[in-house]
């Protein structure tokens, strides 16, 4: 699947099989592929930096791979959700008590089971920064930001 930016900015996908893609890539429009408004919002400016440097410029803006964002925003989403968590659980802090009189020991599992999530998402944020990385470290590509702000497009 593929993201396409538009100008100034807007973000459109298309569910189109790889190699209906490569087609229109080789064609030399990507532009002409099915697009439809993407639902789920992603920041601007990492879409913009994701696709000056991995994106194929067409008729319509700068189309390039989605998977690339989500590559590049898992380790703030996972970063997020264990925040959510620990949120979740100060917020029932006050069962605890309770948990604890009728069973022994609840807390202090309570505290190594949130020990152990702690840890396995340090991992994994890392893992994905490893992951998100040479993405957002490759070279920025001036044939495509040229072609971008011919267009009109929004800096990133």
């Amino acid at each position: 699947m593929y993201y396409l930016i538009t100008p100034p900015y807007s973000l459109k996908w298309t569910d189109s099989p790889a190699r209906v893609v490569e087609v229109y890539r080789d064609r030399g429009d990507l532009g002409d592929l099915e697009w439809r408004d993407a639902e789920e919002p992603h920041l601007p400016a990492l879409v913009i930096h994701l696709a000056m440097r991995h994106g194929d410029v067409c008729s319509k803006g700068i189309a390039f791979p989605m998977d690339y964002v989500s590559r590049a925003e898992r380790p703030a989403k996972l970063t997020s959700g264990l925040e959510n968590i620990k949120t979740s659980e100060a917020k029932h802090a006050g069962n605890d008590q309770l948990m604890e009189a009728l069973m022994p020991g609840w807390t202090e599992h309570g505290r190594q089971l949130m020990g152990q999530l702690e840890e396995s998402n340090r991992q994994s944020v890392a893992e994905a920064e490893a992951e998100a990385a040479p993405l957002l470290e490759a070279p920025v590509r001036p044939d495509v930001v040229t072609a971008w702000a011919s267009m009109g497009g929004m800096q990133g």
